[in-house]
């Protein structure tokens, strides 16, 4: 038998829709505590009982604990819920009370700067009263350490070329973050506020030796070794290999996050816009992106050949030279159409088989190219005129070439009767300092002057 639940009508329910930038993230820093010795379940029932959440909270609020780190991130939508937890300040885990820092984290749609040659020690309220930013707008800013480098974080994904600060133009670099090294347990990633062991944990800075239970001039047998990556130098040696590539994979993946929020502040294309400049631009990327795919794919002999057949073919088309030699196939309308709707049974390589488009029809000789013009049938379509007929075998070569020779032969004859014809002038006697007088026009032509002509 049905019940009432059965029978009622479903119900849809609505919920809006989040954005990521209404996402607000707090960072807690526990005292004395191994994330990894805890389950992610029991720190998320902890924080939600120490916090007072409504489950209406908890529908809105996500946490993330981060082992590697030793740190809680705790995300929320709800503006109730962030303001309880940054008011946590203990946190009770196994009968235990561990204190908590919390701090609000810097937006997912931000960036960092950094400026040096400011005064060490310097307040945050000081740096945030007295910083300008012409280009983005100023979120925090706080001192590094004891250094005298201040971190500004930007709004957006734009870091500007320069700041002002108590009236003195600054110029602000991207921030290159660098992988965190305990100094306590010599580990790379966490810091020593938030490292594991107790406090009074000691170890050698050189050998990473315990060095706990000994007194401060007590000596030890200290030879240089790396606990990270087991070399003969200190463990807190900046020159480390295994802290230098933890330092450049942290750089390239803070740099990645400042790309990945370039892209989506970047204004998306309306694929529906009907502004012709825009369909130009969106139509020439995609023609862009198809023509460098294509050729990608391509091995790198057929590459050059394409683009050998490009720079032969971009000449217009009415000034290519067509020749028989290159097998170039012209459609022509003659008997190779189809008749009464039968299709061709043997179409040549590459024509369609549709009545309309008749097959084309391979030139590769003259004769070829005159049963071509020459269809057995009736055609009212205009005809090519015909090519200059060529000899194609050894004896029409061999007449030709006697022909010649005899026309030769015969202008030859022409011109020795014409010098024997023409009259001769007479010449002064030659003095005695004038220069031997030239060879005689009459040439007997014989065997051997034929042969030299």
């Amino acid at each position: 038998m049905p019940t009432p639940d059965d029978t009622e009508r479903w119900r849809t329910v609505y919920r809006s829709r989040r954005r990521s930038a209404e996402l607000q993230t707090v960072v807690f820093r526990p005292s004395n505590l191994s994330l990894k010795a805890c389950k992610p379940i029991a720190i998320s029932q902890a924080i939600a009982a120490a916090a007072h959440l409504t489950p209406s909270e908890l529908q809105d609020t996500l946490l993330q604990p981060q082992p590697d780190k030793n740190i809680i991130s705790v995300s929320t939508f709800r503006m109730s819920a962030l303001t309880k937890l940054r008011g946590l300040q203990s946190l009770r885990i196994q009968d235990t009370d561990i204190p908590l820092r919390a701090y609000l984290a810097a937006p997912t749609d931000s960036c960092r700067g950094v400026i040096h040659g400011v005064q060490a020690n310097t307040p945050p309220e000081e740096l945030a009263a007295n910083l300008i930013s012409t280009g983005a707008s100023i979120i925090s800013a706080r001192m590094m350490g004891r250094t005298e480098t201040a971190l500004i974080t930007f709004a957006g994904s734009t870091i500007p070329r320069y700041v002002i600060y108590h009236h003195t133009e600054f110029r602000c670099y991207p921030q290159k973050p660098k992988a965190q090294f305990c100094s306590r347990c010599h580990n790379i990633g966490h810091r020593v506020d938030v490292c594991p062991l107790p406090p009074s944990t000691v170890l050698c800075p050189t050998c990473s030796r315990d060095i706990t239970g000994l007194a401060a001039d007590q000596e030890h047998d200290c030879v240089p070794k790396c606990h990270l990556c087991q070399g003969a130098h200190a463990s807190t040696s900046p020159k480390c290999p295994t802290r230098m590539d933890a330092d450049a994979q942290s750089a390239r993946r803070a740099y990645q996050r400042r790309l990945a929020n370039r892209r989506s502040q970047r204004p998306a294309l309306d694929m529906t816009s009907s502004d012709p400049q825009d369909r130009r631009h969106r139509s020439s990327s995609r023609r862009r992106q198809r023509s460098q795919s294509r050729h990608r794919q391509r091995p790198q002999s057929q590459q050059r050949h394409a683009f050998r057949f490009h720079r032969q073919n971009r000449s217009p088309s009415s000034h290519r030279r067509v020749t028989t030699s290159q097998h170039v196939r012209l459609r022509l309308p003659s008997h190779t159409q189809v008749q009464q709707g039968e299709v061709s049974q043997q179409p040549s390589v590459g024509a369609p088989t549709d009545p309309a488009h008749p097959p084309a029809t391979p030139i590769t000789s003259s004769l070829t190219y005159r049963n071509a013009l020459a269809p057995p049938g009736p055609s009212t379509s205009p005809t090519l005129p015909l090519p200059p007929t060529a000899p194609q075998t050894i004896p029409e070569l061999y007449a030709l070439m006697v022909n010649l020779f005899s026309h030769f032969d015969r202008r030859l004859a022409t011109i020795e009767e014409a010098l024997d014809q023409r009259p001769r002038r007479k010449r002064a006697p030659p003095s005695k300092n004038s220069p031997p007088p030239p060879c005689s026009r009459d040439v007997s032509f014989t065997s051997d002057t034929e042969d030299q002509l």
